[in-house]
């Protein structure tokens, strides 16, 4: 018997778009025993957003009211591409009907919505992921490889930083991303919740940190006119502890000036280094301290079929994948874990404990103060 996995989708942006295209792709790349996947709806508040993905991906149903979209039993998986401020919302309602979530990142606007999301879904028995798609890049998962294994022994401390420039233009005109009561965070949100998934993907959980957000322009102007008060980061600097005795160092902007999408990190440890950079988005760097003196430095390793998620595209090392492809990777693993009946990840518990970092940040940087996880 064939299984069908209806997709509902919310939010038909740019986002959206992306997430689309990776159902079509997924089955023509990834093994799902007997499992079709359908687009069976989407909905967005913009009707000419809605109908111009529903013709270009072949979404069979369009709905004005995202209400409606949970409602149809033919949709068994929902995913949320909507604005954060309506995660918490759509997620608790498809968890009550039943549904499979999938939602953009941040998962929420706070830590007690975060904790609220990660309970429904529990409590519904239903199989939950947020797009930290930044795991499923395979340079990022052989890295998790090696420091699991030990290659690398016992880790000192890891740095990192994701800056974009965006919004270094001071006339971009205000949006939801500029007001903490629609998007919850600034830069620590929007590109910081990627570095702080990787840090507790890779090193282990925080237990305590010390916050200095900034704000660079604190109006912009509206496109109707007249200008709006910003009150979330433009920058975030935070110093971290982890629960191992790690320390850390992570770094957002998004008036970085010259950086387009630039995540960088590096962690040191007794036996070696591990250097990413999501502009060479297909190199890892390593250096091993037991080279001999007169062969000390990192080596680049090219990623391909050998290492993780080789299998799925055939590429020969140094040949490469594109960003997109950890989005097909993340809603692989999310229909495998319906399929498979298993849990995923990185789950709703994962984007609640991000939240939870993201509001300790903001309440340290406002007392300025370390605070305890």
């Amino acid at each position: 018997m064939v299984r069908v996995i209806g997709v509902g989708l919310i939010g038909a942006g740019w986002i959206g778009r992306v997430h689309a295209e990776q159902y079509q792709r997924v089955p023509q790349l990834c093994s799902l025993p007997a499992t079709k996947v359908k687009l069976r709806a989407v909905s967005d508040v913009v009707p000419e957003l809605a109908q111009r993905i529903a013709e270009d991906f072949g979404f069979e149903r369009r709905y004005a009211d995202w209400r409606e979209l949970i409602a149809d039993p033919e949709v068994t998986l929902v995913d949320i591409c909507t604005p954060n401020i309506l995660h918490r919302e759509i997620a608790l309602a498809a968890a009550a009907a039943g549904k499979h979530v999938f939602c953009e990142k941040p998962l929420s606007m706070s830590g007690a919505e975060g904790r609220e999301m990660f309970e429904a879904a529990e409590a519904a028995g239903i199989r939950h992921m947020v797009n930290f798609n930044y795991r499923r890049a395979p340079a990022i998962a052989f890295a998790k490889r090696l420091l699991t294994e030990g290659a690398l022994g016992d880790v000192y401390h890891i740095r990192g930083g994701f800056t974009q420039d965006f919004a270094a233009d001071p006339n971009l005109p205000w949006t939801w991303r500029f007001s903490k009561a629609t998007a919850g965070g600034g830069s620590i949100s929007t590109m910081g919740c990627h570095a702080i998934d990787l840090a507790r993907y890779l090193v282990g959980e925080i237990s305590h940190l010390v916050a200095d957000l900034t704000i660079v322009f604190p109006e912009r102007r509206k496109k109707e006119g007249g200008v709006a008060k910003v009150d979330v980061d433009d920058s975030a600097a935070l110093l971290l502890r982890f629960a191992g005795g790690v320390t850390g160092v992570l770094f957002t902007s998004w008036v970085a000036h010259g950086r387009k999408h630039h995540f960088e990190w590096e962690i040191n440890a007794s036996r070696g280094s591990l250097h990413f950079n999501s502009e060479r988005l297909n190199e890892l760097e390593l250096y091993e301290a037991s080279a001999p003196n007169d062969r000390q430095g990192f080596k680049t390793i090219y990623l391909g079929e050998p290492h993780p998620f080789g299998n799925v595209f055939g590429l020969k090392a140094g040949m490469g994948i594109g960003i997109r492809e950890t989005f097909l990777l993340q809603v692989y693993e999310m229909l495998r874990a319906i399929v498979e009946d298993s849990p995923a990840s990185p789950s709703f518990y994962d984007g609640w404990q991000v939240d939870r970092i993201v509001e300790a940040a903001q309440a340290s940087s406002e007392r300025r103060a370390w605070v305890s996880l």
